[in-house]
């Protein structure tokens, strides 16, 4: 049986449940407290780790921060340009050392100063009107002045000036200036030889323009001496080749009549020197001028053939013609191509001992602007050495010497094609090598044609003179004529064809005789005492019923001026002395025919 609890008992027994619970309570407190310091320990013990990563951090950024600032320091400071910051008053509240370097100062020297103060006097206007601009406008300038150095020598100076961020409201200018003094001394310099140069280059064009004009009086004078030489050369020229003519046409025993061919010959050897000289004399004097007319390619390789035919033959040379390509039909300058072409077919000849002797004409190309067309003639000659090539179509240029004595001539046809290759814009060449012959080209631009030759006259001369027997024998003409000699020549010319010749000694007496005679045609000489044959023409052409009378110039005046000038006096055609009785006989059968049958 259990015995009842005292109440003291059960008292005590309470108190030491609670007591239990208390202690229990307590315990877990304790435990809950002790979990919690730990807890904290921990936390603490990672923020401790955060704040020294952290410290690490700003201790490395500072570091970053120290040497940027001393990239900063030494960017800003040595920089190769001076930097200043101004206020708007433009008073300096910065600097750095090499603005300070470039002014000879030191760097405080310049702080709160105005920047005026080491602008040179006469430049103030200048940085004035661009600080203004800067400041109202925020726009950067660019300009040049001058600077004080602390010493108060002066430099030259760029300025560029750009608005910067404001300080405490306050707008703030940044100022950047470079020294160019050795480029205003280069420019100053060089402004110098400028004007130098001018002047020398004034001096030198007044010494040229002196050079030239004398150099063209002298061209002039030299036209002017080739003219009269050419004039009083062709004079008895006339004489000789016209009495040489008429006596071949005499009975005379073989000897003599042998001779007679030889002086023929040496006759037109000499008129082909004067003619070279005075062509060359044309060209140089720019009085040559080109004359475009249709002509027939065949035609005048054929001619050209058949009339250099009997010198190849006497050498036992073969000569050909080949043509490439090219029209039939062409228009240019007809006289100028024909005396090219002769002048290579000549000497192909003449260098060429046995073989043959080949004209070809190719077409190179077709353009809007006409034709290029390169005439060659290759011959199976000895050839030329390599180095005496550039010597070839040089003015009074031989190979050497004995070229000369064994062949004859003066060097001149070669130069003188040359010449007339580049007057039809063309180029000249020669390919050839040593006892492998040459091979002579040019090039001209040629239009065209219709296919025909310029005439249509007879081909020989034993046609135009029966022509002019059977048409107009008995026709009177008149002869003006001053030189006895050639006066003599011309009217036994005149008569072997049947004509009736008149004479007059000069203008005077041809007019006396126009106005008493019904003329079929006159034959005008220029040059006579008196009256001179173009005042005679005008004369003429004033009378009535006389504009168509036909009336040629018979002159030893040869060039182009000449031949204008005898067209401008009325003349109808120019015929220059020597005269050749092909070239008489062809001009009086062409103008007879169509004036001669009134």
């Amino acid at each position: 049986m259990i015995d009842k609890l005292t109440p003291e008992q059960i008292a005590a027994e309470a108190l030491r449940k609670d007591a239990e619970q208390k202690v229990a309570t307590f315990t877990q407190a304790l435990s809950n407290a002790l979990s919690d310091e730990k807890r904290l320990v921990h936390e603490l013990q990672v923020h401790q780790v955060e704040l020294e990563i952290q410290n690490e951090e700003l201790r490395r950024t500072q570091r970053e921060l120290e040497q940027s600032e001393a990239r900063f320091y030494e960017l800003y400071h040595f920089a190769p340009v001076g930097y200043v910051e101004l206020n708007e008053y433009g008073v300096i509240l910065d600097a750095n050392l090499t603005s300070a370097a470039m002014l000879d100062l030191t760097r405080s020297a310049l702080i709160n100063k105005p920047l005026t103060r080491f602008i040179h006097l006469a430049d103030h206007a200048v940085f004035f009107q661009n600080n203004q601009q800067l400041q109202q406008t925020g726009d950067s300038c660019v300009f040049e002045l001058r600077l004080h150095k602390g010493d108060g020598s002066v430099f030259w100076a760029r300025l560029e000036g750009n608005q910067a961020k404001s300080i405490n409201d306050n707008k703030v200018f940044r100022w950047v200036f470079s020294d160019i003094s050795e480029k205003k001394r280069t420019e100053v310099e060089l402004d110098q030889y400028r004007h130098h140069l001018e002047d020398m280059v004034a001096n030198r064009t007044a010494e040229l323009e002196k050079a030239l004009l004398a150099a063209n009086v002298a061209t002039q004078a030299k036209s002017a001496f080739l003219a009269t030489m050419s004039h009083e050369i062709r004079t008895p020229m006339n004489a000789i080749i016209g009495l040489t003519y008429l006596l071949q046409k005499s009975t005379l025993p073989s000897d003599q009549y042998r001779k007679l061919q030889q002086i023929d010959q040496s006759s037109q050897h000499l008129l082909a020197i004067i003619n070279d000289i005075l062509d060359l004399s044309k060209i140089e004097a720019g009085q040559m001028k080109l004359e475009f007319i249709d002509f027939a390619l065949d035609e005048l390789l054929d001619h050209l053939r058949s009339s250099m035919l009997h010198l190849a033959e006497a050498k036992g040379l073969i000569m050909e013609v080949e043509v490439d390509g090219v029209p039939t039909g062409l228009r240019g300058d007809l006289i100028r191509l024909r005396q090219a072409l002769l002048n290579f077919i000549s000497n192909a000849i003449k260098f060429t001992e046995h073989g043959s002797i080949r004209i070809r004409a190719r077409l190179l190309e077709t353009t809007d602007t006409g034709l290029l067309i390169r005439f060659e003639v290759q011959d199976t000659g000895k050839g030329i050495a390599e180095n005496k090539i550039p010597m070839l179509f040089q003015d009074f240029s031989q190979l050497d010497s004995s070229t000369t004595r064994q062949y004859g001539g003066t060097g001149l046809g070669l130069a003188i094609t040359r010449r007339l290759a580049d007057l039809m814009g063309g180029e000249v060449g020669v390919d050839s090598k040593p006892g492998h012959g040459s091979l002579f080209w040019f090039t001209a631009r040629l239009q065209p044609g219709i296919g025909k030759l310029a005439s249509a006259e007879p081909k020989s001369l034993i046609q135009i003179k029966s022509l002019l027997r059977e048409q107009f024998a008995g026709h009177r003409v008149l002869l003006v004529e001053d030189n006895p000699i050639n006066r003599k020549v011309e009217v036994a010319l005149l008569n072997a064809v049947g004509l009736l010749v008149n004479t007059a000694e000069n203008g005077m007496e041809a007019i006396a005789r126009v106005r008493e005679t019904d003329f079929k045609l006159v034959l005008m000489d220029v040059q006579m005492p008196g009256m001179d044959g173009f005042e005679a023409t005008r004369a003429i052409r004033a009378m009535p019923g006389l504009q168509q009378l036909p009336i040629l110039a018979i002159t030893a005046n040869a060039y182009d001026q000449d031949r204008n000038a005898c067209l401008a006096a009325g003349m109808n055609d120019f015929i220059a002395k020597p005269v050749l009785p092909e070239v008489l006989y062809s001009r009086l059968l062409y103008w007879l025919s169509f004036f001669g049958q009134r």
